[in-house]
């Protein structure tokens, strides 16, 4: 039973671990082209810290801008980053005190997607950490799967 269990457990790994390496490194490039996108001008029109209460209390800055796109057509954003996320009232209460409603900012615009824009381009250290983190646990998945492999054939005298 405790070989089954850890087989389960070193699969189950390796599959989140692989969902989030597709899924981080996705981010990841879009970010790396964000510094290479132009920008152009905008201006906050909302900042606030959101304070979610379901399940655990999550805090996350809620910034909103607007800016005219390459296309010169007037268009609203939400991300500060190429993945907004929340790591807490101080950082949420430091994120919209950077960005204070009625401020002109340069937002990055992706120039062949007019749906994509953010404030702060480029990789940022929660996405690395995100990234790293992925790999290490698919890797962790895969020593558990390759431990419990070798001692069930030392076990079974193959």
């Amino acid at each position: 039973m405790p070989r089954a269990f850890a087989v389960f457990f070193s699969a189950a790994m390796i599959v989140v671990g692989l969902v989030h390496i597709v899924v981080s490194s996705q981010t990841m490039l879009v970010a790396l082209r964000s510094r290479a996108w132009p920008a152009v001008a905008g201006r906050i029109v909302k900042s606030e810290v959101v304070v979610n209460k379901s399940g655990r209390i999550n805090y996350t800055p809620e910034i909103t801008y607007i800016y005219r796109g390459a296309d010169q057509e007037v268009r609203t954003g939400t991300q500060v980053w190429p993945k907004n996320y929340s790591l807490g009232a101080a950082f949420s209460t430091e994120v919209v005190g950077a960005y204070r409603v009625g401020a002109d900012v340069n937002v990055y615009d992706d120039p062949t997607d007019p749906n994509i824009a953010f404030l702060r381009p480029g990789p940022n250290l929660f996405l690395l950490s995100w990234c790293v983190i992925s790999w290490a646990v698919a890797g962790i998945g895969l020593l558990v799967l390759r431990y419990t492999w070798r001692s069930r054939r030392a076990y079974s005298g193959a």
